[in-house]
């Protein structure tokens, strides 16, 4: 038999890892790095420098946070952050502290580059409520996975992060809480 190349060999891992979703032992693998990562705040001054950066790159990774609300039936706080990563960059938009938005919103318009990221569903349509724009070039993994890849339930950062590279949540969330000074990220 021929030997099997490195990409075909992690699809197939892949597809294992789907086929095993439900027995993953999340607990006992290795943490994740951020590793070179270099994670920006970005303000309206380094703004010119972020959006060319992001614009250089054909594919991205893309999420946003949102101030949660404690009471049944209230009103979204609305998005409070956007992040938007390459492969060596990941840039954070606080939306109530940057005074124009409006060239990130251009970059989420923009069907020339691909916005991957997971459960965007949530995140389409609060960018139509508070901005009135209709995200282009979406992957959405979690779509991928439950309604190409057969898998029922619906499946989180924490467990795609553990399938592909077989290692436990980096605690991205506590980092980007300290980096920001506290939960306010208004």
């Amino acid at each position: 038999l021929k030997e099997i190349d490195t990409s075909t060999s992690s699809i197939i891992s892949l597809f294992e890892a789907i086929d095993t979703i439900d027995s993953l032992d999340i607990d006992n693998m290795p943490a994740y790095s951020l590793e070179s990562r270099n994670v920006q705040l970005i303000g309206d001054d380094e703004m010119e420098h972020a959006i060319s950066a992001i614009r250089s790159h054909g594919v991205v990774g893309f999420d946003t946070e949102q101030r949660p609300t404690f009471k049944s039936g209230a009103p979204s706080n609305g998005i409070a952050i956007i992040q938007i990563s390459t492969a060596s960059d990941c840039f954070i938009f606080q939306v109530k502290r940057t005074d124009n938005i409006s060239q990130v919103l251009d970059i989420l318009q923009d069907h020339r580059i691909l916005k991957i990221g997971i459960g965007l569903k949530g995140d389409k349509s609060a960018f139509k409520r508070e901005f009135d724009i209709k995200l282009q070039s979406c992957a959405d993994i979690e779509w991928l996975f439950t309604s190409k890849l057969g898998y029922e339930n619906q499946i989180g950062t924490k467990k795609i992060r553990c399938i592909h590279f077989r290692q436990q949540d980096p605690k991205i969330q506590k980092y980007v809480y300290l980096k920001l000074g506290g939960t306010n990220a208004e």
